[in-house]
């Protein structure tokens, strides 16, 4: 059998790349130091984290027979991490999409009555609609329209389709128990980003990131075959104050 001339490592170092991670939104944009409660990011299928380095001019002896070169300096350095999901979290989202996140409010409205065109699709100007009556249109108004043949309705978008020329009311409820993520409102969340490695096989390590600004890296799918993933990536920048060598962020082992 086949021996190494030096003592092989341990197995424990093939690791699986498995992990958790949770983000602390800034308090105060201006105060990497204000992070507030975390919140869950998802189920993660992917998070590369990517240092990237410029160099400046090389430097060449002229000390050898041949010019050679022996230092080039590195000018700039920059580091950033990018994610996929498997959850449609808010703040998942809310990244994706650049957006604004704000809570989401529905003024109850009670008895509003729309008259409908027969071939017509309208939005009834609320969500979760609830229709109390139905009438055709005609000379009388009375005679009830019949759901699914005279008109159809997706009460949760408030959206209804008429077949024939009808009047329709309905009632709009309250709702305050949810959030509205803006499409394209320029808001890029920052905050300190902390992944944590459940891996069965290897070295379990825990990374610490004490600011980063989060990013849409990629569309976000409305459709999809399987399960949807969102792919945010993030800046990363270095704070004031913490130890020397460690401004940007710590990876270290936890077992």
């Amino acid at each position: 059998m086949a021996t190494t001339i030096l003592k092989a490592l341990p197995n424990s170092f093939y690791t699986e790349g498995r992990g958790v991670a949770h983000f602390y939104p800034f308090t105060d944009p201006a105060n990497p130091l204000s992070y507030g409660p975390g919140v869950r990011l998802g189920d993660m299928d992917a998070l590369t984290l990517t240092v990237e380095a410029t160099e400046g001019d090389a430097r060449f002896s002229n000390e050898y027979d041949v010019k050679t070169e022996v230092l080039r300096p590195v000018d700039e350095i920059s580091c950033s991490v990018s994610m996929t999901l498997a959850q449609l979290t808010t703040t998942a989202v809310q990244a994706a999409l650049m957006g604004k996140r704000a809570a989401f409010a529905q003024v109850a409205q009670a008895n509003v009555v729309k008259n409908v065109a027969e071939g017509t699709i309208v939005w009834l100007g609320g969500y979760d609609v609830e229709i109390t009556s139905v009438v055709i249109d005609d000379e009388d108004d009375t005679t009830p329209a019949i759901a699914g043949t005279d008109y159809i309705v997706d009460a949760v978008s408030g959206q209804l389709e008429a077949m024939t020329d009808i009047i329709v009311t309905y009632d709009i409820p309250a709702v305050s128990d949810r959030f509205k993520v803006g499409v394209a409102s320029g808001v890029m969340p920052r905050g300190m980003l902390i992944f944590r490695s459940v891996t069965a096989q290897g070295q379990k390590k825990l990374l610490r990131l004490h600011d980063v600004q989060l990013k849409p890296s990629g569309g976000l799918d409305m459709i999809s075959d399987g399960i949807m993933t969102p792919q945010i990536e993030a800046a990363c920048y270095p704070v004031a104050g913490q130890e020397d060598g460690f401004a940007i962020g710590i990876v270290t082992d936890i077992e």
